[in-house]
């Protein structure tokens, strides 16, 4: 039998064809999982979904590889540091007085204090007394201060 140079052209042309398409089929889905893999994560539930690091820290907290980390708003965890007014985010310009209440860690990382309703917290800004506090962590959205998180508190301990 013979194949006639026609027939054998149509078939490399087929051939030809149905390799670019797999080729450019692959590289979508390759695209398309890397774009999902890579969105912007907001919230701890979508960092975890999103298959990222999980530390075993107290609270539990979720990391992105870009280094954003999430903390489980479901753990309650306890914080040791000084109470402290909590510095601006923008520290050009004039500054208002007031003093927003919160504590810095032992690692410098500043939290928002939210419950805090026997005001334990105020009176001691400046003291350099240590504390314990301890609550749930939450997301601090639209804040003029410079943190990431509020503990709502369930206790504070003077140390």
């Amino acid at each position: 039998m013979v194949i006639s140079e026609k027939s054998h052209s149509k078939r490399t042309f087929f051939i030809t064809l149905l390799i670019i398409v797999i080729v450019l089929a692959l590289g979508a889905g390759g695209y398309y999982w890397y774009t999902q893999r890579n969105k912007s994560v907001s919230s701890y539930a979508e960092c975890v979904a999103m298959g990222n690091q999980i530390m075993t820290t107290s609270p539990e907290q979720c990391t992105t590889p870009e280094g954003k980390r999430f903390t489980n708003p479901d753990s309650i965890a306890t914080f040791e540091g000084t109470a402290v007014c909590l510095p601006h985010k923008d520290s050009n310009g004039p500054q208002t007085m007031e003093c927003a209440v919160g504590i810095k860690t032992t690692d410098g990382i500043f939290y928002g204090i939210s419950g805090d309703t026997e005001s334990k917290l105020s009176g001691m800004t400046g003291t350099d007394k240590k504390v314990r506090v301890t609550g749930k962590v939450e997301k601090s959205t639209d804040t003029i201060y410079d943190i990431d998180e509020l503990i709502n508190v369930s206790k504070i301990e003077l140390l």
